[in-house]
């Protein structure tokens, strides 16, 4: 459910101590991640299956997507040291903002 962060919140409370920290967690960056890794093989015409990487962080505009883990064929997408470029900010936009479609 949306907004995912906060539902996660409100569960941990509702749970209450009998549920120890760290045991509820939200999963709004598992489709954040799903998002990239989709965008990213349609950008290059292949199969999603081909794609690994990750978003990280809060659900929506504060995520972090994590370059340096995106893998395409296994072979990462960003030489060690590189940081993201204009084009990878464009993916992570359409990732931001296909959340609110």
């Amino acid at each position: 459910s949306n907004p995912c962060d906060l539902m996660t919140a409100i569960a941990a409370k509702i749970a209450g101590p009998s549920v120890p920290p760290g045991r509820i967690f939200g999963s709004g960056t598992c489709l954040d991640s799903s998002r990239l890794r989709s965008l990213i093989a349609k950008k290059l015409h292949i199969d999603t299956q081909s794609v690994n990487g990750y978003v990280i962080g809060e659900h929506g505009d504060s995520s972090v997507p994590v370059w340096s883990s995106v893998r395409v064929g296994g072979v990462p997408i960003l030489s060690p040291g590189q940081g993201p470029t204009e084009i990878h900010d464009h993916i992570h936009k359409e990732v931001v903002d296909s959340a609110y479609d």
